[in-house]
């Protein structure tokens, strides 16, 4: 009786590894199969239009150019362009922006071209928090390479949060003029697609007993038969006493078996 609890036991195990395993084994990580989306964040990020950005009221507020520009007919100038009066001024502008907490990915693109002759006069890139604390200095320079340069920051750890992002130049009042102009700005966030349910089957081509719901195709309706009862005869039967075997777990003879 051991022996038949023990091999019940092993054809038990058996079909049930026969039928699952090879679903979790093939489905692998569901998400990294998935493909990405990617959106732009930022609002008027090639500043063709005056929505998105704040420009921060100072003593030289920043602005849009027509003068210097990578694409299209505007690009954002923060600091002080050539030809106006030189002042103690920082000028520079914002945008508030939320990145999502599925966020696979999170990168900060834009084109910059920098008029610096003052080594004392600093341009920077911030990222400050809802309450306009500085959450990290992205970038600050005073390099006076007056050409188009792209630039590119993984902002991938702040995901989930709310953040604005400050372009800016300081210009100190004296030895020449700083200006930095910032174009084709985006943010893109990349997230997970969402999923198309399918209906999974294992490697054998059946459907996990762990996830099988319902069978397909129509619901077959048994048909109704009469069953004709025995007639009740008075000849006594003699009943035989039968020892019944006292039921265990099929994991306990297992183990009783073999220990």
């Amino acid at each position: 009786m051991k022996r038949y609890y023990a091999v019940a036991a092993i054809l038990t195990l058996t079909l049930l590894a026969f039928f699952t395993l090879p679903y979790y084994f093939t489905t692998g990580n569901v998400k990294a199969d998935l493909p990405l989306a990617c959106h732009d964040v930022l609002i008027n990020g090639n500043f063709e239009g005056n929505e998105g950005w704040y420009l921060i009221p100072t003593e030289h507020p920043a602005g849009y150019s027509t003068d210097t520009v990578y694409a299209g007919q505007r690009s954002l100038r923060t600091g002080i362009a050539p030809g106006h009066y030189n002042q103690v001024s920082f000028s520079d502008a914002r945008q508030t922006v939320l990145i999502s907490p599925d966020a696979v990915s999170v990168t900060l693109k834009f084109h910059e071209y920098a008029i610096a002759p003052d080594p004392n006069d600093t341009y920077y890139l911030l990222l400050l928090n809802q309450y306009n604390y500085v959450l990290k200095t992205l970038l600050s320079s005073h390099r006076d390479h007056r050409s188009w340069e792209e630039r590119s920051i993984d902002l991938t750890n702040y995901r989930g949060h709310t953040v604005k992002i400050q372009f800016g130049t300081y210009n100190d009042g004296y030895n020449g003029l700083t200006s930095w102009y910032i174009d084709n700005a985006s943010l893109t966030v990349c997230t997970y697609a969402t999923p198309t349910p399918t209906r999974v089957v294992n490697a054998y081509g059946f459907v996990p007993l762990a996830v099988h719901a319902a069978p397909f195709g129509p619901t077959m309706t048994p048909t109704p038969t009469t069953t004709t009862m025995p007639t009740a005869t008075t000849t006594p039967t003699v009943i035989s006493p039968t020892v019944t075997a006292t039921p265990t777990s099929v994991l306990s003879a297992f183990f009783i078996f073999f220990f």
